[in-house]
């Protein structure tokens, strides 16, 4: 898929367009990618959110990680806290760190 494809079919409002768009971007560069899964990190649709997870994970950046941090800690889905956890676990010492931190008592 060409960029111009992808974006609009993160705009789509058929959650299978949205889908798709978001695995395309497996395949873009990490700097064109990023902005665009980050749009999509409150999507209505867990299995979007889901994806989104999995694509973050790709990217080793402290926006991912933010990011990755937020969905594990806040999203309504258990499915989508679960993949982002793994995802984060792929960020080496400094996911397992704020993983751990995250269940910690305040």
């Amino acid at each position: 898929m060409e960029i111009s494809e992808i974006q609009a079919a993160l705009q789509s409002s058929d959650s299978q367009d949205r889908l798709r768009g978001v695995t395309a971007l497996r395949k873009c560069d990490s700097a064109v990618a990023l902005p665009m899964l980050l749009s999509k990190v409150d999507d209505r649709e867990f299995m979007v959110r889901s994806f989104v997870a999995m694509g973050l994970r790709q990217i080793q950046t402290a926006e991912a990680f933010a990011a990755l941090l937020k969905m594990m800690q806040f999203d309504r889905d258990p499915n989508v806290r679960a993949e982002a956890a793994n995802s984060l676990s792929r960020f080496g010492n400094r996911g397992h760190f704020s993983f751990s931190r995250s269940f910690s008592p305040r």
